[in-house]
């Protein structure tokens, strides 16, 4: 049971990491990494802003509005929040 855990929580960390990689690189077509500007021209904030992975877990920004957790296995959940150490 504990090995489908695991295998579960590298597959979800693999998903999550590609998804974070390829919204980061669609994102940026200019290869530019200044700041993006609101409507008013405000400095918008990004999603990871604030944001803790538990347990040695590290945030990505998909965009603005929305993040993903890349978890440290055996843990995962939004924010690495589930699973229980061996």
């Amino acid at each position: 049971m504990l090995i489908i855990v695991v295998i579960i929580c590298l597959v979800l960390a693999i998903v999550a990491t590609v998804i974070a990689v390829y919204a980061l690189t669609k994102d940026d077509k200019n290869g530019d990494d200044e700041p993006k500007k609101n409507g008013n021209g405000e400095m918008r904030s990004l999603a990871c802003d604030g944001i803790d992975c538990l347990h040695g877990g590290s945030c990505s920004n998909i965009n603005p509005d929305s993040f993903v957790c890349s978890c440290v296995p055996p843990f995962y959940g939004r924010k690495c929040e589930k699973g229980n150490v061996p």
